[in-house]
């Protein structure tokens, strides 16, 4: 997203900009490859989702290294929506790993995975999405030659029941972290952004067709603030931790739907025991990245704290990985 020549943008702005063009892209792709593709409603695919900076990168990584599962890459931009179209400009050379935006020790290149599924998940409604986005998946799943799907989706949090409905032998993965650590880690994203945002406005316009508005001059909170508005506070990113999770956990888990610690992901017999119930196994699996770095005395607000740990000590307790 930093350093795109004018003509990059100018077609990002195209493809990804018009709601009416996306849908079309897709449909018209849809239409001349169905008959090629397998319903991928029954497939055994893997949605994880979580509050951003719970490590869902990391994971995505990880499960993509398998080679066992299709996803989306950097290399499927700006082409999206239109799985056949993006695979024609594939470039199969490995490009140079680079530090991503985020400035937090994850390297990527144009073959890194990445979520930019919620670019066609935010252009259909609920309803249509219930048609088109096993299309769309069965698209990826043809074109790369896999039976799997993996999606990393910080937004799915929201979409859980539609999608255990459309694909009910699916894996949900529910990423978790210290809520101390974690609003740390938001507040510090939140600055990075902005300044990368006001730098380059092109990076601002990038993170609206991504649909990404977790962090920068762009963000929109999760849930409405109840006691803390203002993003350059730490207490509002504690604050949005609590109302994200005190929500979630009220939902009611299936048999596919797991929570995963990430302070737990550095036991090698806990990410055995993940691996296994994803059906894959932990051959290339790294998770060096998961740690937590000592942190200063934060002004945090107590009784916030206090009920943030408690919901973060009952998610513990149902991670039974």
């Amino acid at each position: 997203m930093i350093n795109y020549k004018i003509n990059q943008k100018i077609l990002h702005r195209f493809l990804l900009g018009n709601k009416f063009i996306k849908k079309n892209m897709f449909e018209l792709d849809n239409l001349f490859n169905k008959k090629k593709v397998k319903d991928s409603r029954d497939g055994n695919h893997i949605f994880i989702t979580g509050l951003a900076r719970a490590g869902s990168t990391i994971m995505l990584n990880n499960i993509f290294e398998t080679k066992k599962l299709s996803s989306l890459t950097y290399q499927n931009m700006p082409f999206v929506m239109s799985p056949t179209i993006s695979n024609m400009f594939l470039n199969n050379k490995e490009s140079k790993y680079k530090e991503r935006a985020h400035g937090d020790g994850i390297f990527i290149n144009y073959s890194s995975p990445e979520a930019l599924d919620e670019i066609f998940l935010k252009t259909y409604s609920d309803t249509e999405l219930q048609e088109f986005y096993p299309d769309y998946i069965s698209l990826l799943l043809y074109i790369q030659s896999k039976k799997r799907y993996l999606s990393k989706n910080n937004y799915n949090y929201r979409r859980l029941s539609q999608l255990i409905d459309i694909f009910p032998n699916s894996n949900f993965l529910l990423l978790a972290r210290s809520p101390i650590h974690h609003a740390s880690s938001l507040h510090k994203q939140h600055q990075n952004f902005i300044k990368l945002q006001k730098k380059d406005k092109f990076v601002l316009r990038y993170m609206n067709y991504l649909g990404h508005y977790e962090f920068g001059l762009n963000h929109k909170p999760w849930f409405t603030p109840q006691s803390y508005s203002d993003p350059k506070e730490l207490n509002y990113w504690l604050e949005q931790w609590y109302l994200f999770y005190s929500n979630l956990t009220k939902k009611k888990l299936n048999n596919n739907m797991r929570y995963v610690v990430y302070e737990k992901l550095v036991d090698q017999s806990y990410i055995k025991n993940l691996f296994d119930f994803l059906k894959l196994n932990t051959d290339l699996v790294d998770f060096k990245n998961f740690n937590n770095a000592n942190l200063k005395n934060k002004d945090f607000d107590n009784n916030l704290l206090k009920k943030s740990l408690e919901i973060y000590s009952e998610i513990k307790s149902v991670d039974n990985f």
